[in-house]
């Protein structure tokens, strides 16, 4: 009987903590909240002005800052709508579930990240200056390729770099890349890489910064990555 009534009780507080959870997970209606959180914040809505991509304003700036709130943008705060601010929104908006690509702010949108309540990142901003090469918490110094191979980085070290996308593989939800750094083709490493779902995939030629920690030398079965070379599981991947 207690063990009847124990399983029965654990069976009501998974489903109770798993709800939440599968809604948040459930990427496959994009727009499956927009009517009620329209609803919702119907009294705010007027009192913001749509922005689109490439606009220059104090809004965007507001938007900007609310976001890295949040954890969804991880730049520089400035008034110009461009390719940073077109991610983080993208991701903000899929999180929500509110459809959109980024390339326009909407009221709603707005009105949703002036509320104090509004649901932070499901993948955080991080601190880069944990993965500077000086630890230097007023301005972050990324590793360079010759730092990268002591044997003291190679394994489980926080790192921070930046480079060139020059090969890409994807399985399922995982992206594979190689990276060249310092614009030398003798200097490749390879980047294991999580995005959050329907968000940027890399490919060959972008300009990135790499937030991670080193896994070793290792070599991978995909083109242009089977030559050993130090893998680094990315915690954060953007565009420099």
């Amino acid at each position: 009987m207690k063990r009847r009534f124990a399983t029965a009780t654990l069976a009501i507080i998974m489903a109770i903590t798993l709800v939440p959870l599968a809604a948040l997970a459930d990427w496959s209606a994009p727009e499956a909240n927009l009517a009620a959180l329209e609803e919702q914040y119907a009294q705010a809505i007027p009192d913001y002005k749509r922005i689109r991509y490439g606009a220059e304003s104090d809004d965007v700036q507001r938007v900007k800052q609310q976001l890295r709130d949040l954890g969804f943008f991880d730049n520089r705060i400035n008034t110009s709508y461009f390719r940073t601010l077109e991610i983080a929104a993208r991701v903000f908006c899929q999180q929500a579930r509110i459809g959109g690509d980024g390339r326009e702010i909407t009221p709603l949108m707005q009105a949703m990240l002036a509320d104090p309540s509004a649901q932070r990142a499901v993948s955080p901003g991080i601190n880069i200056y944990t993965y500077s090469s000086t630890r230097d918490e007023t301005k972050f110094l990324t590793f360079t390729f010759a730092q990268l191979q002591r044997p003291n980085t190679r394994i489980d070290a926080s790192v921070g770099i930046r480079g060139r996308v020059v090969g890409v593989s994807n399985e399922g939800s995982i992206q594979y890349m190689s990276m060249m750094m310092e614009d030398r083709a003798d200097r490749i490493v390879y980047i294991v890489y999580q995005p959050l779902p329907r968000t940027t995939r890399f490919q060959a030629g972008d300009a990135v910064a790499v937030f991670g920690v080193t896994q070793g030398m290792q070599s991978l079965p995909y083109d242009g990555m089977r030559e050993e070379q130090l893998l680094i599981q990315a915690d954060r991947v953007g565009y420099q």
